[in-house]
């Protein structure tokens, strides 16, 4: 195994991982966002209103430390906190300014501030209803996640998917068909190329055998043309496919970068 097949199979194994990692969190922060919170400590929100234009303005994706009952004491006045506001209508969530923490005849009451008044807000807020402070901000970036999760941005999505299964399925099997070719196999049916693609310096490709019965004895010849007219041809015996079943291969080439064109070809020549 070459370090250049190594490379990529590294590559290809922690992008399935970064996948499935953000796929998982995805999940789970749509079905079971609060414990969610509370298992790994963070929470992203996107600032919806310009309350603190200056700082946050709308669209902006904060990413809020989880704050409790037992960390609270942890803040400081001006750090910036996300906190439920029910006074409004229940499970509405803002990100302003805390600025302290006051004794009331009804108890102790969060103070907070947004930007564009110069005074207290007049919320009911305890500790309890605080859920995060601001540690990341990042601008816009909330506005295309909120596109991506709007009707349009869905059927937009969708779209691309089909794109992608047309890409996939039809257009790359139709030029994996127009560079092939096969003779003298003495098979019901032909053989198919049903993938080809340049990937981290080979030539990658997947046969299909479509038959009840095997292919053996055959002779792959791969042919590639160089950007200034050179060639390069390898030749090799192929191992045998199984019934109904696909062959993986792959050839490297120093200058695959380089390559502009080329065609596979099987053979089987009869023996005398």
């Amino acid at each position: 195994m070459t370090d250049k097949t190594t490379f990529q199979k590294i590559k290809s194994c922690l992008t399935l991982l970064l996948i499935l990692i953000i796929g998982g969190y995805t999940a789970l922060s749509l079905t079971v966002p609060e414990q969610l919170a509370q298992v790994i400590g963070y929470r992203p929100y996107i600032i919806m209103t310009d309350s603190m234009k200056d700082t946050l303005p709308p669209g902006t994706l904060v990413i809020d430390r989880t704050i409790t009952i037992e960390n609270f004491h942890t803040l400081k006045p001006d750090d910036i906190i996300t906190f439920k506001v029910d006074d409004l209508r229940a499970n509405e969530i803002f990100t302003h300014y805390y600025k302290e923490l006051q004794s009331t005849q009804d108890g102790l009451w969060v103070r907070t501030q947004s930007e564009i008044l110069d005074r207290y807000d007049d919320y009911s807020t305890t500790p309890s209803d605080v859920l995060g402070t601001v540690v990341l901000a990042i601008p816009w970036i909330g506005r295309f996640i909120l596109f991506w999760r709007s009707p349009f941005g869905l059927i937009e999505l969708g779209i691309l998917g089909i794109i992608w299964v047309i890409n996939t399925l039809i257009w790359r099997r139709l030029d994996a068909a127009e560079h092939f070719s096969q003779k003298g196999l003495n098979l019901a049916k032909p053989l198919r190329l049903d993938d080809i693609h340049l990937r981290g310096g080979e030539l990658r490709g997947v046969l299909l055998n479509p038959n009840p019965q095997a292919c053996t004895g055959a002779t792959m010849a791969v042919q590639v043309w160089y950007s200034g007219d050179k060639t390069q041809c390898l030749r090799q015996p192929m191992p045998e496919i199984p019934p109904k079943g696909r062959l993986k291969w792959h050839w490297p080439f120093e200058k695959s970068g380089n390559i502009v064109n080329y065609t596979v070809t099987i053979t089987k020549e009869d023996k005398p």
